[in-house]
């Protein structure tokens, strides 16, 4: 027998301010100690956080957190399925945080302009986002 799924948006609050706490930190740490990569931390620091956030969603089997999931939907599904509905989430997410850490790694030993950067991981992240609309619970 399933446990009871219990409906919270708690932890994805608490998840943003933590988020948002990092992203501040992290910009004006970066703009003081590391000036010329500023953007380029800032932007892994996003893609980072948004894979991050992918996990936490798996791990505490909250799909509902995504756009167009309605509580009572997830519901339904069952465990099985939401775990895989997430899973795929997580995958795509974290394949291309790691991606894009690597890519600005080069492009930092490269001495190409961190904009560059920012604008892979900008379209990189919305193509991410556009992309898991095809994943179906």
């Amino acid at each position: 027998m399933e446990n009871e799924y219990k409906k919270s948006y708690r932890g994805f609050v608490l998840f943003f301010i933590c988020y948002l706490s990092v992203m501040i930190g992290g910009a004006i740490a970066s703009a003081y100690f590391l000036s010329e990569h500023a953007t380029r931390i800032v932007i892994n620091i996003l893609c980072v956080g948004m894979a991050l956030l992918t996990y936490i969603i798996y791990k505490c089997d909250k799909i509902y957190w995504y756009n167009g999931i309605e509580f009572e939907d997830a519901e339904k599904a069952g465990k099985e399925r939401r775990d895989a509905y997430a899973k795929a989430h997580l995958k795509l997410f974290c394949i291309f945080a790691a991606c894009m850490l690597a890519f600005s790694v080069i492009m930092a030993l490269l001495s190409v302009s961190p904009w560059v950067d920012f604008a892979v991981g900008a379209v990189g992240i919305c193509t991410v986002a556009i992309c898991t609309v095809k994943i179906k619970l």
